[in-house]
């Protein structure tokens, strides 16, 4: 079991950092398949053995390789929530599909709520972060009622 969490950690950590390409390239008009991941300061085309979640900006001390540009403290802030949210919801639920199916909406309203604090026009991320919350805390709940 603690492999299993283990594995659902990292893969919350992956789906962080792809919140972390549609954060930055969908407010940008960007496409978030091309090109590679890149340096925002001196555009230096990220190598992938130096965009590993969280270990990459620890190894770097939050600097950019190339141009040593300071990386904002964001990028694993969100990767680690992520990745605690995907360890959490394995804990309330012990099947796949509940797994899958919290994490898919929880991925979404993450990913909503990081892309609209980002957004110039639209300010309310205090909003979606609670709204946010709501919804993980509904389902915490909904899954003890389950349970029962």
């Amino acid at each position: 079991m603690l492999i299993l969490n283990f594995l659902y950690f990292l893969w919350g950590l992956i789906f962080g950092s792809f919140i972390n390409v549609l954060r930055f390239r969908l407010p940008n008009n960007q496409s978030i398949i091309k090109p590679r991941s890149f340096c925002p300061d001196c555009k230096y085309s990220i190598p992938f053995y130096r965009n590993i979640p969280v270990a990459s900006y620890i190894l770097q001390l939050g600097k950019c390789s190339n141009c040593n540009c300071k990386i904002s403290i964001l990028y694993p802030i969100i990767e680690i929530s992520t990745g605690l949210i995907w360890l959490f919801s394995s804990f309330y639920f012990n099947s796949l599909k509940k797994n899958i199916f919290l994490e898919r909406i929880l991925f979404v309203k993450q990913q909503e709520m990081w892309i609209n604090s980002e957004c110039k026009k639209n300010k309310k991320w205090i909003w979606w972060l609670m709204k946010f919350i709501l919804i993980l805390t509904l389902f915490t709940m909904g899954n003890t009622i389950y349970s029962q």
